[in-house]
């Protein structure tokens, strides 16, 4: 997925919530978004309202545990802070829809993700751009212009990496 991907979810997630709560009965009201680069977790919600996604999601195709983690942090803005992951915040975590729990380790596709410096993206003929592997070092064979790489999606008509930050 891609950061405008990300920025999209983070707005429909918001609309939901505003359906259950209005905006202005909420405790910190929702000033932005932001991808930052934490490695061990996947959100976090500023005193400023500001919603922060780890980067780690960029490239993934790991959107439930996106949606969960944005609706987490919601929960956050909707009763505030000083809550932290009391039973009020485990109330408005279960009506926005995700497990209402403190903190989860890294699992599948983002903790090889969060492990590793480069991350190898691959763009296919539809412009969908996806996530093949992470390593600890970028190897230009892949980098190397009219290769026929082809995948279980389709044709892949170049290659970059990315920093995992």
């Amino acid at each position: 997925m891609r950061e405008q991907q990300i920025h999209d979810i983070v707005l429909k997630e918001l609309e939901r919530a505003k359906q259950l709560k209005e905006h202005h009965y909420w405790v910190i009201p929702y000033s932005g978004f932001k991808l930052i680069k934490a490695k061990t977790y996947y959100g976090k919600t500023t005193h400023n309202g500001e919603i922060q996604i780890s980067r780690i999601f960029l490239g993934t195709r790991e959107f439930e545990q996106l949606k969960d983690t944005i609706r987490h942090e919601i929960a956050h803005l909707m009763c505030g802070l000083q809550n932290k992951h009391n039973i009020n915040w485990q109330h408005i975590a279960r009506l926005l829809g995700c497990k209402p729990r403190a903190n989860q380790p890294m699992q599948g596709e983002l903790n090889r993700t969060a492990r590793k410096k480069w991350r190898l993206m691959g763009t296919l003929e539809n412009g969908t751009e996806i996530a093949f592997q992470s390593s600890h070092v970028r190897q230009a064979k892949f980098l190397k212009p009219n290769r026929n790489l082809t995948c279980p999606h389709g044709k892949i008509i170049s290659c970059r990496y990315v920093r995992n930050k």
